[in-house]
């Protein structure tokens, strides 16, 4: 029985109109993969992480030694909230670039705290086997890919190499936390990071579109969507010649193009592609309805535009969002019912008396019990935390 082929689509569509990810505390499947983190899960340090998550991963480790490993929806909320308020600063600065992004923040913040966290099994696990079948399922639906090319030097590979890292034998990208493709026509993916997108996947009960899959007929369990959507997304990196770029265009100041913004434009081309034509997106990654083929014409035009809002971006940040430096927030002043922190054993107590030499005594509380605690679906507010610590229970201002 032969299946109908699933083209990416072609035709324009205005801004507002594809389905991009967007998420909030209120969705139903955010709640209930928090809930399941905080119920079943514990923090593990993870063997690999992108260096631009060491700031999640000194959070957790320092916020979960008082819990014995155990995450709560506090600090779930909290962490995600900064998140939030960074965002919103940065997008007020570069609005074109993080037009999208802004909106997922929730969504994108909780899966990388369940990438570090410890839980039973979920769903299908990542078979090789699988992954070579669903390859052949791509390569009959996209004939665009195969044989495999990029438009530029129009080199064809012979053959197209995959690498599994994470599985016990050593290899040269063993460094990529997720998975990237090379000028060579290495495809490399991280499956452990495939394992989580798939667990990702089953607490949120995707259902694909593709007759491959077991909810339409097929024989790919439903998980495997998201990890169909990361290989089309290497593979479009390749065959669109990403790698190439740099050697063809300059930047605005004339020298040669910046890596970091090349990744952008083919991560935003590719995913929206992807969106527009009905594959279920990751829970993270580069989407933006303002800059893809729907709106520019040329492949400049979006590095252009990403280079602008990157500096703009750039500034916002080391001015603190306004001109000039950042002013420094005025010295905490405690006061008799704060709420404080203990930054050396992260207990949380309530001042009851100032000490003449300028320590305080507090008496210990319980997060849930604050009268500002916030609902499982809300943000936590900040608590006051005071920078300088005097042993537990005393903190010096």
């Amino acid at each position: 029985m032969s299946r109908l082929h699933e083209a990416l689509e072609t035709r324009r569509f205005a801004e507002g109109t594809v389905k991009l990810p967007q998420s909030s505390f209120q969705d139903p499947h955010i709640q209930n993969i928090i809930n399941i983190i905080v119920k079943d899960g514990k923090f593990k340090l993870p063997e690999l992480v992108a260096s631009r998550r060491d700031k999640l991963v000194k959070y957790l480790a320092q916020k979960t030694v008082s819990t014995g490993g155990k995450i709560t929806h506090q600090l779930i909320f909290d962490w995600i909230g900064k998140q939030e308020t960074r965002m919103n600063k940065v997008a007020a600065k570069a609005p074109i670039l993080y037009h999208t992004m802004k909106n997922n923040v929730v969504a994108g913040e909780l899966f990388h705290i369940f990438q570090m966290t410890e839980l039973p099994p979920q769903g299908a696990k990542f078979s090789t086997v699988m992954f070579y079948e669903l390859v052949r399922a791509v390569q009959a639906d996209q004939e665009s890919f195969f044989p495999m090319e990029n438009f530029l030097d129009r080199r064809r590979l012979r053959q197209v190499n995959f690498v599994f890292m994470g599985v016990g034998k050593k290899t040269r990208y063993d460094s990529v936390p997720t998975a990237c493709a090379t000028p060579g026509g290495d495809f490399a993916f991280n499956v452990p990071f495939c394992q989580k997108l798939m667990d990702w996947a089953y607490l949120v009960g995707e259902k694909p579109k593709g007759l491959k899959y077991v909810s339409n007929g097929g024989d790919i369990p439903d998980e495997y969507a998201p990890i169909e959507f990361l290989i089309m997304h290497e593979f479009m990196h390749y065959v669109n010649g990403d790698f190439y770029y740099d050697k063809i265009i300059r930047g605005s100041n004339g020298q040669k193009a910046d890596q970091m913004t090349i990744n952008w434009v083919g991560d935003f081309r590719s995913n929206y592609l992807l969106c527009k034509s009905g594959y279920q997106p990751l829970p993270i990654g580069l989407y933006n309805d303002m800059i893809n083929y729907d709106r520019q014409t040329r492949y400049k035009e979006m590095y252009d535009l990403i280079e602008q809002q990157m500096k703009l971006a750039k500034g916002a940040a080391k001015s603190g969002g306004k001109g000039g430096k950042k002013p420094k927030p005025p010295p905490y002043v405690p006061k008799v019912g704060d709420v404080v922190e203990n930054n050396e054993t992260w207990e949380v107590g309530e001042i009851v008396a100032i000490n003449a030499d300028g320590t305080v005594e507090v008496k210990p509380v319980d997060p849930a019990t604050l009268s500002n605690s916030p609902s499982p679906a809300q943000p936590a507010p900040p608590m006051v935390n005071n920078p300088a610590v005097n042993g537990p229970g005393r903190v010096k201002p």
